[in-house]
């Protein structure tokens, strides 16, 4: 497999098509989200692979008239990409294949490594679609606001600030693009970030939501008030919102649900050990 230069990505274009639901792939295809990327040819490719450096997101795509693509993903995923991901400190890949007929295929291919089957689902929500008032949740003590997430307060020495920062930066690599294109809610209690959501990606008028919930107010009802403030600048731009989770993330398929999103897809994922990891499907940043 032949890795591209970020000027020869667009060869790809028309292999990954079939991932428009991840919106981090049209992101990778217009050079805004990190990744790297392998054809089996330069010229006309049959097989094409893009590892999504953020969430560790593997979309392995195949002409399905050619007969050992298959095979051939499956080398490249054994000989190359796993050690390569190991040795960067990935635990584990979520492999999504195009055809879906590949997963069963490869999945046959790799006996003997640790490999088990997830389930992602995708939520979505048109402009057009109504979505819930939500009240705001209450503390016992004073001090919690949700506030919009603007230069000034992303700058300021708030506790989990750090994380927060950080997953802005990996996700859009341009902190002034982020806050002249994207969105993002935090309810900050006193001097600490409790909770935020945020526009990882928006790309053609579309935008895919992540929220998190820090240690000590999580069960409070705060990522849902923070996911109801994105989702509502969102519908004012008239963006479709996406979102998605594990299916057995319980919390995050809650929360999707409560802000108005509507389950739209599941699709099933190959999860690969790069060497004997021990981690689950929780290490996604998913929803």
């Amino acid at each position: 497999m032949l890795e591209l230069a970020k000027d020869e990505v667009y060869k790809i274009n028309g292999l990954l098509e079939t991932f428009a639901h991840q919106l981090v792939v049209p992101a990778i295809l217009a050079g805004r989200a990190p990744a790297r990327c392998w054809v089996d040819a330069l010229d006309a490719p049959s097989i094409a692979v893009a590892w999504d450096l953020v969430n560790g997101l593997v979309f392995c795509a195949g002409a399905p008239e050619v007969d050992d693509t298959a095979k051939r993903l499956g080398s490249f995923l054994l000989s190359e990409l796993l050690p390569l991901a190991h040795s960067k400190g990935y635990p584990r890949l979520y492999v999504e294949f195009a055809p879906a007929s590949l997963l069963e295929q490869v999945e046959r291919g790799l006996a003997g490594r640790e490999v088990s089957r997830e389930s992602l689902l995708f939520y979505a929500l048109a402009p057009e679609d109504t979505a819930p008032d939500l009240p705001a949740p209450t503390l016992a003590d004073e001090g919690l606001a949700r506030v919009r997430l603007t230069p000034d307060l992303v700058s300021l020495d708030l506790a989990n600030m750090d994380e927060l920062r950080m997953c802005i930066d990996a996700c859009w690599r341009d902190r002034a693009r982020y806050f002249q294109e994207g969105i993002g809610y935090a309810a900050v209690h006193s001097d600490i970030v409790a909770s935020w959501c945020s526009t990882d990606y928006v790309l053609g008028g579309q935008a895919d939501l992540y929220v998190e919930t820090f240690a000590g107010y999580k069960g409070r009802g705060l990522a849902t008030w923070v996911a109801a403030g994105c989702v509502e600048a969102c519908r004012s731009k008239g963006w479709p919102t996406h979102w998605h989770c594990w299916s057995n993330n319980a919390g995050s398929r809650r929360v999707a649900e409560k802000v108005g999103l509507r389950l739209v897809q599941e699709t099933p994922i190959l999860s690969l050990g790069t060497q004997g990891g021990a981690s689950t499907s929780q290490d996604l940043r998913a929803g």
